[in-house]
């Protein structure tokens, strides 16, 4: 566990490995006295033992009791847990109002609680079903709160199997995320902001999410948030450009259906627009333009000779009846005397 309460007050593991990192005998003598207490109210043995390994400082019950907090915290997957004392570590040093495991209801807890903001913190990972996303997030906004989901996996968030579901749930549940992914002994942090606009047009520029990597340290709280500072801002600049590029793209497809049909009815009346001069951004581009009016005019051109070709064809079939008929009656008056 990582936290414990201690002479009243509650503690966190890195806290106290970091007061007594020169003091050795401080740590033996509370736990001896048994200074550090659990902080679960309902907890029968409030005995705890603080525990300062190589790897990770935390506190564990001195005897193997029924305690919730104990069950909760055991059942919190070892790569979360890792994620999850790192961003305590980097709370504390930015001294951020924070809480950790904090309790909402009876024996539910959430991983972090910034009670000034109103704002409870959820680490989730492929594994977290979205029956509990869902029960978690009518808990916790029953009590006034809001619920912000952060994602950890395995792989950075493009290469992620969780790529497609998280898209989804974000792009519908909370306009962005925090997603985490292992690298070294940290984390790589993406924070992921999602369009919810449906689009008409394909963008080979746009994507429908903005993207932004950051060192972990570079966590705040913005706008009663979880984010990194002009993120937010970017990423509504991003989709301000992406919605004006969208309506010129729809004014020049429209523009280019005009020209077509031009072509269609005289190809020498093709009129040269001044949007032609200009890029297409979304999705078209000059040259994509020219070639496929070069195209409807070879098209129409061949169309046009087909027909000159057929009305050929007929006319020497019908000069060669009439030219037959006339032999024949050339020939039916010789034969008359005529």
């Amino acid at each position: 566990m990582n936290k414990a309460l201690f002479h009243g007050k509650e503690v966190n593991a890195y806290e106290i490995a970091q007061k007594w990192a020169i003091d050795k005998k401080a740590k033996e003598k509370y736990n001896y006295n048994g200074d550090f207490k659990c902080i679960s109210p309902e907890c029968k043995s409030s005995h705890l033992l603080f525990c300062n390994g190589k790897k990770r400082t935390y506190f564990r019950h001195f005897e193997n009791i029924n305690c919730t907090y104990s069950r909760y915290d055991e059942k919190i997957p070892s790569n979360v847990r890792k994620l999850k004392n790192l961003l305590s570590e980097t709370f504390i040093k930015k001294n951020f109002n924070v809480q950790e495991d904090a309790l909402i209801d009876g024996t539910s807890r959430v991983h972090f609680l910034f009670e000034q903001n109103k704002l409870a913190i959820e680490i989730g990972t492929n594994k977290t079903t979205g029956k509990y996303r869902q029960t978690k997030s009518d808990l916790v906004q029953s009590k006034g709160l809001k619920l912000f989901w952060m994602f950890l996996d395995d792989e950075p968030f493009e290469k992620s199997e969780a790529f497609t579901y998280l898209s989804n749930y974000c792009r519908y549940e909370q306009d962005y995320t925090v997603y985490f992914s292992p690298q070294n002994d940290t984390f790589v942090v993406e924070l992921i902001y999602f369009d919810n606009h449906k689009y008409k047009l394909e963008s080979t520029k746009y994507k429908f999410y903005y993207l932004e990597k950051s060192p972990l340290d570079n966590l705040t709280i913005e706008n009663d948030c979880l984010s990194i500072p002009g993120f937010l801002k970017n990423a509504n600049d991003w989709q301000n450009e992406k919605l004006t590029n969208y309506k010129r793209a729809c004014e020049m497809l429209n523009e280019r259906e005009k020209q077509q049909r031009k072509i269609q009815s005289d190809p020498n009346q093709i009129a040269e627009s001044t949007d032609n001069k200009q890029k297409y951004f979304f999705p078209y581009n000059e040259e994509l333009e020219k070639r496929h009016l070069k195209k409807a005019k070879k098209k129409y051109d061949k169309a046009q000779e087909t027909a000159r070709n057929i009305a050929d064809e007929k006319f020497k079939q019908l000069d060669e009846i009439a030219r037959n008929k006339i032999e024949e009656q050339k020939k039916e008056a010789k034969k008359n005397g005529i």
